[in-house]
């Protein structure tokens, strides 16, 4: 039996990374525990030493967005009947990685639109996949205490996939439900609300509806989200655009579209293969493309 310490740097917090190892440990019979520290994440790993051999080669191997830029491993004299998941441990920090947030990921969009998922149009949707990371964090390491998600406390069915290492949801720090978590709700300019939070998804509905059509109508929405204000109106209207040019004080800079597909992209963009590949990211960034001659787009929204 031999035993090591694994101090491990790179992109390991906040992208499922624990829950990773935990299960690793347990195909590999691994005893010890995995911890989250400011600037890194230890491991300490006890076994056969080809089981930690193979361990550590498939360590190196942990798939998006997860991304190891250094192990530093060392001997180390200790015993473990189980392997555990321990409470995260502050330490004098060294390089702090804080992971951009990652585009909702396939699974949660399908249970995003499942009727009878008990999240279906949840707008909060998230797992160790995907979802809010750098727009949370107040401080590391990557606990739900040190985001802004402390103040929702779990109900019993979240607390139950948090839990449990074989759901993709286990240590998923923002997860949330529209029992626990945070929803939408819709005011006007003078604050005063028109609909109150949402509790369920015809809530959801309703708001998104109303919102649709008024947008159509020409106006003007700002979106509050995890990392501040998003403006939006119909991309297609000259009058609006210009409207919210004037009101961001913005003459020029153009401003960013959102779309629901590639395909609906390529109406009015030219899109090349490496461009799709980006759009289609785990990152899913801005990208700026070629504009088609003739579409509906205003001719302000990138003058």
């Amino acid at each position: 039996m031999v035993s090591k310490r694994i101090e491990v740097y790179g992109r390991v917090q906040s992208v499922g990374f624990r829950p990773y190892v935990y299960n690793l440990a347990k195909k590999f019979c691994i005893k010890g525990y995995v911890k989250n520290k400011t600037s890194y994440v230890e491991i300490v790993a006890n076994g056969d030493s080809k089981d930690i051999e193979n361990f550590l080669e498939e360590l190196k191997k942990i798939p998006y967005p997860a991304k190891i830029d250094k192990l530093l491993i060392e001997n180390f004299d200790a015993k473990f009947d189980d392997f555990f998941i321990l409470e995260s441990e502050e330490s004098q920090p060294q390089f702090l990685y804080i992971p951009a947030e990652i585009k909702t990921c396939l699974e949660c969009l399908k249970e995003l639109f499942d009727q009878h998922n008990r999240r279906y149009l949840y707008p909060f949707i998230n797992c160790t996949h995907c979802g809010p990371r750098f727009t949370i964090i107040k401080n590391l390491p990557y606990d739900r205490i040190n985001t802004t998600m402390d103040v929702f406390i779990m109900c019993k069915k979240c607390e139950s996939e948090y839990e449990e290492p074989t759901n993709r949801r286990f240590h998923a720090q923002p997860n949330s439900c529209y029992e626990c978590g945070p929803n939408i709700e819709l005011r006007n300019n003078k604050l005063e609300v028109i609909f109150s939070k949402a509790k369920n998804p015809a809530d959801v509905e309703k708001i998104l509806e109303f919102v649709v059509k008024e947008i159509l109508y020409g106006k003007i929405f700002a979106i509050k989200s995890y990392g501040g204000y998003h403006l939006v109106c119909d991309a297609t209207n000259d009058n609006v655009v210009l409207r919210l040019r004037k009101s961001k004080y913005r003459e020029y800079k153009p401003f960013a579209m959102m779309a629901d597909s590639i395909e609906t992209i390529k109406k009015y963009c030219y899109v090349s293969s490496y461009e799709e590949k980006v759009l289609s990211s785990s990152e899913s960034p801005i990208v700026l493309l070629l504009k088609k001659e003739e579409n509906e787009i205003s001719e302000y929204v990138a003058p």
